[in-house]
């Protein structure tokens, strides 16, 4: 149901169709599929594809965030800490981005470092932000890898060997 949805929604392979994408998505979110109430909340937030209903979007994205979808963790809590359509919350920003983080969401693991190591929305923790950027870049993700190898000066590649 959320992929026919999605793919109606963007016109992937099929005839673009936003009505009959909204209707498959929201019975995907209805269905408590957390990827679909991610998806859902984030075109309702943006106005992507659908009418722009931000507080519906919200609520949304919470519940998926509350059923332990990653990525949905990940966008919360980032939103929090920064400010991004929601009245900045540094300690919920926290502890979204960082469950996110544990989780494995790759990306969460290189903002939180990034964030750890930074310290202006959250105790500045350098040692600690290099650990969540290691992880992020031993999991693929380029950015934390160049980072730490620009940091280390090239002593990074001598753990991707």
């Amino acid at each position: 149901m959320m992929e026919l949805g999605r793919r109606l929604l963007a016109g992937d392979g099929l005839i673009q169709n936003a009505h009959e994408g909204e209707m498959w998505l929201r019975r995907s979110a209805e269905a408590e599929y957390p990827v679909a109430m991610r998806i859902l909340g984030h075109r309702l937030m943006e106005g992507d594809g659908l009418q722009q209903n931000v507080a519906e979007g919200k609520a949304w994205l919470r519940w998926a965030a509350e059923k332990e979808e990653p990525i949905a963790m990940r966008v919360l809590g980032y939103r929090l800490l920064y400010g991004i359509g929601y009245v900045p919350d540094l300690v919920e920003g926290q502890y979204w981005l960082r469950k996110a983080a544990e989780a494995g969401e790759v990306i969460a693991m290189r903002e939180y470092g990034f964030a750890l190591i930074e310290g202006k929305v959250m105790a500045q923790d350098i040692a600690a932000g290099e650990r969540w950027l290691t992880k992020a870049a031993e999991a693929g993700d380029a950015k934390a890898g160049q980072w730490l190898k620009k940091k280390k000066g090239g002593l990074w590649n001598l753990f991707r060997l």
